[in-house]
């Protein structure tokens, strides 16, 4: 399918999308708890983490559906 998105490349993002949620949404839990007993123990770095984690992982996962919608250059 010329200039556009074909059925398998669809059907990839969508399931990858969701394994990739799944597996985020049963780590973050865990990773917030343990961001905040680091922020417990240590007062000066630990808080900047519990705040900058999160995001840099929301960031993260932004980015890898950006880099896969966006069409790639002709070869």
């Amino acid at each position: 399918m010329p200039g556009g998105l074909s059925v398998g490349h669809w059907t990839g993002l969508v399931i990858s999308a969701l394994i990739m949620l799944i597996v985020v949404g049963a780590l973050f839990t865990p990773l917030l708890d343990a961001l905040a007993d680091y922020a417990a123990n240590e007062t000066t770095f630990g808080s900047i983490l519990q705040t900058v984690v999160p995001i840099l992982v929301g960031v993260g996962m932004l980015l890898v559906f950006v880099y896969a919608f966006l069409p790639r250059g002709q070869e």
